[in-house]
This record gives C-alpha cells, sequence and structure tokens, in this order.
C-alpha cells in the first residue's frame, strides 16, 4: 500500500500530509524507494549498470552524471573504496555487497522514503548489524524515511 501498488480497503495512507490515491501514487512514485529481500539486481547487469537502470529511465541525467551519481551512493554504502566494483556483476558480491549495493541503487533515485523488506534475511549476524547500522546512517544523514518489513527483532527494536 506505501508503495502505491494496492489501495487500502479501509482508512487512509497520508505520506506527507496527502492520501495515497492511484494517482498521486503514480505521480509520486519516484519520492518511494524499495530495497527487497534478496537485493533483486539484474544478474546480466554490472553493479554500474544496476545502479544506472532507474536513472536512464528518467532521462534527465548524463552519462557523466550517471557515473558521478553512482560514485556517490557507492561511497554512501560504505562500497567508494573499491575502483573495480563498478564493473564487477552480482554474482561476484558478497551477500553483504549485493544489499549494499541495492541500497545505493535505490538512494541513486533519491527517494524521500525507503521500504526495505525483510533487510537483514541470509545474512550472518555481523553483516546483520552493519546493515542495520547503515540504514540508520542513511535515515540520519540523508533524512530519508525509513519503513522496515521484518522478523529480526533486533532490526526492528533499532
Amino acid at each position: 500500500m506505501v508503495m502505491g501498488l494496492i489501495q487500502p480497503t479501509a482508512g487512509r495512507i497520508l505520506i506527507n500530509g496527502h492520501p495515497l490515491t492511484a494517482p498521486l501514487a503514480h505521480k509520486n512514485s519516484h519520492s518511494r524507494g524499495m530495497v527487497f529481500q534478496s537485493s533483486a539486481l539484474f544478474d546480466f547487469l554490472s553493479v554500474y549498470e544496476n545502479i544506472a537502470f532507474g536513472l536512464r529511465r528518467k532521462r534527465t541525467l548524463t552519462e557523466d552524471e550517471i557515473r558521478e551519481r553512482q560514485g556517490r551512493e557507492l561511497a554512501h554504502v560504505g562500497l567508494g573504496d573499491d575502483p573495480s566494483l563498478p564493473d564487477k556483476m552480482p554474482a561476484e558480491l558478497s551477500g553483504g555487497m549485493k544489499k549494499r549495493v541495492a541500497i545505493a541503487r535505490t538512494l541513486a533515485m533519491d527517494p524521500e522514503i525507503i521500504l526495505y523488506d525483510e533487510p537483514t534475511t541470509g545474512l550472518d549476524p555481523i553483516m546483520a548489524g552493519l546493515i542495520n547500522e547503515l540504514i540508520l546512517l542513511v535515515q540520519q544523514q540523508l533524512n530519508v524515511t525509513s519503513l522496515l518489513v521484518t522478523h529480526d527483532l533486533s532490526t526492528a527494536l533499532r
């Protein structure tokens, strides 16, 4: 419902004081981002191409602007130190790196709200803690609202 895919059967959802209705949901869908449980990276696209995918659909940015933005977002998620990373394929990444790239791809679209679907599922406890910290950091530093769907109590309590 928050993503605007289905309408509530009762009550209403407000985003920035405006009711979430079908036209509003479509018109402002760019203001919401989604990080999927399995990261949902395109396995046939490099890290750079995964991040650039949504930006190219906007058709308002040059390739140089897209490259700058993907570099900025990889740095935001702690992956800016490896110059070869943008050319890597998802199969070459660890689970935690895939999750970070998925977050970077979402951040590249400048959302106001990010919905995280089970953000720590499948990660070891140390990486799960780092992803939880990253979500809080993104929320605080970039002033992005985070909405998490999780069964992990330690994630929910943060």
